[in-house]
């Protein structure tokens, strides 16, 4: 829903479709490996935070973004929208999937997640943020939308595509502030 209530007067619905497609397509890879793709960690936090260096999963994650959201920016260029789109909607998953309180900050993947918890997981990471009745959401529909936005404006190159996305500290997406403010729901 973040991708259509933040880009419906930007961008056409056949393209709103690509990029709501592929949130799909990042998800349905859902083994430890590929926990970067959705701001996880994929193995025991406490064992990555033991050294001064950035954590592998922070680095896995901001490589696929950039790795994502340049060839996007590439294919735009030489007009080839579908695969341009098609890149854009990956980068934007880690970034959404940071705002979420199933994810955030970098939580470490489950390898034995029973159906309850998946169920619950689930359900929060479905769950659109509602301004309208419960205002401890409206911080995180606002990083939410702030964060597609965000992807959405490095792509058309109207802001520069930052060195990190993530603090290394602790494991915090960072958006400027512009993208932190509130849309009219």
């Amino acid at each position: 829903m973040a991708i259509e209530n933040v880009l419906s007067n930007q961008v056409p619905p056949d393209l709103i479709k690509v990029l709501q497609d592929q949130q799909t397509v990042v998800d349905q890879d859902q083994q430890p490996l590929q926990s970067f793709e959705h701001s996880m960690t994929g193995v025991d936090k406490a064992g990555e935070e033991a050294t001064n260096e950035t954590p592998i999963y922070i680095l896995e994650t901001e490589t696929f973004v950039h790795t994502n959201l340049a060839r996007a920016i590439l294919d735009r260029k030489a007009g080839d929208t579908n695969d341009a789109f098609t890149c854009l909607g990956k980068a934007m998953h880690p970034l959404e999937d940071a705002t979420s309180p199933s994810h955030k900050p970098f939580q470490a993947w489950k390898y034995n997640e029973g159906l309850w918890e998946e169920i619950v997981h689930v359900f929060h990471e479905r769950s659109y943020p509602d301004v309208q009745s419960d205002t401890n959401q409206v911080e995180e529909r606002v990083e939410l939308e702030g964060a597609v936005q965000y992807a959405y404006d490095i792509f058309m190159e109207k802001t520069n595509l930052p060195v990190q996305f993530f603090n290394h500290t602790n494991d915090l997406l960072e958006l400027p502030p512009v993208y932190l403010h509130a849309r009219n729901p």
